[in-house]
């Protein structure tokens, strides 16, 4: 059935309470709408999800580091997948006093991006000195090692690192008016 309904209810340790229904429609897209209560803030938010598309899929093989400290390679694959986001977000404070922040509007339109990348370190087994000179393995997700050696035990296993951008929003803060004379 298309217009599939789903309703989740959860509650965390800290007392918050968020209740959220999911619409599927006929055309890919997905109805969002969700209601969080947290101490004196309510957040309701009310958003279009469309279907996630597949914009991008490389395949890379990296070597790393010098050849005198054990051939090695990071190997893998870096996916960018896509869905457009489009609705609004209200947060309101209802404890807030004069001067403060009563409610924020975001008008959320854009695209949300996420980019995943899996990696495995590969290659022949470090061969020079142990302990404490022994270099560090290269972390999968590019970022600079300590030293560009190679442990054995991480030689197969696959790690997978995600960054997600969210969609573009725009934000309204209303602030109560201070009442009588100025």
């Amino acid at each position: 059935m298309a217009k599939k309904r789903t309703v989740t209810k959860t509650a965390s340790a800290g007392g918050n309470k968020t209740r959220t229904v999911t619409r599927a429609k006929k055309d890919g897209t997905t109805k969002v709408k969700s209601k969080t209560k947290s101490g004196n803030t309510v957040t309701r938010r009310k958003v279009t999800v469309g279907p996630k598309k597949t914009t991008r899929k490389d395949v890379f093989f990296e070597p790393i580091g010098d050849n005198r400290y054990g051939s090695k390679a990071l190997m893998g694959e870096k996916k960018t997948t896509t869905k457009s986001v489009k609705g609004k977000e209200v947060v309101k404070n209802r404890k807030a006093k004069k001067g403060e922040v009563k409610k924020t509007k975001s008008k959320i339109n854009g695209t949300q991006t996420t980019t995943s990348r899996t990696a495995i370190v590969t290659g022949k087994e470090y061969a020079g000195p142990r302990g404490i000179y022994a270099p560090k393995y290269t972390n999968v997700d590019g970022g600079r090692p300590v030293k560009s050696g190679f442990h054995p035990y991480k030689k197969f296993q696959r790690e997978t690192t995600t960054t997600t951008t969210p969609a573009k929003r725009t934000t309204v803060k209303t602030k109560i008016k201070k009442r009588g004379r100025r």
